[in-house]
Formats: C-alpha cells, structure tokens, sequence
C-alpha cells in the first residue's frame, strides 16, 4: 500500500514538473494561434483559408507565424492549398495594392 501511495506521488510530481516545463511553450502557442485569428479576421480571411494559412504558417514559420501576413513570399512556395484559387484569393485580401 505505501508503494502504491510513493508511485501515485512520484507520478503526480512528474506531470507537475512536466507541466511547469512545457506551460511556456503551450502558453506561446495560445497568444500565436489568437494573434493569427484577429489578423485573419482583419483581412476579411474564410475559416478554411485562415485554417490553411496557420498551417502553412506551422510550417513556414513556427518560430514567428504571423509573418506569414507579411511575407507573400511565403504564399509563393506555401504547399497544401486545397486550390490554386484559393491560394490566390488569401494572396490578395492579404496583398492587394
């Protein structure tokens, strides 16, 4: 019984050290994902092209994602569209002159 109890404390422990470890991580990733939609938002961007672009932003630019709403560079090279069209509509509601 008091094995059991030292394997339950050590378990519970762990999870809280892991936690505390990896909370700024998750914590960053949070701000980012509601950074990309308020931008996403504001540039007049569909639920599926928004939902694209942060994966091509995930891809592109993990560190930095919103870069992806200033580098149309990344739009030139960025794979997974569903559609060349659609690819070309995000281009311009982010890019127009």
């Amino acid at each position: 019984m008091t094995g059991t109890l030292i394997l339950i404390a050590v378990g519970f422990t762990m999870a809280g050290v892991g936690l505390v470890l990896l909370w700024p991580r998750i914590s960053e990733r949070r701000r980012a994902r509601r950074l990309h939609d308020r931008l996403a938002a504001a540039n007049g961007l569909q639920v599926d092209e928004s939902e694209w672009l942060w994966q091509l932003a995930q891809r592109a630019t993990a560190d930095r994602p919103a870069s992806v709403f200033v580098r149309p560079s990344l739009l030139e090279t960025g794979p997974g569209a569903p559609s060349a069209a659609m690819a070309q509509a995000v281009h311009a509601k982010l890019f127009a002159n």
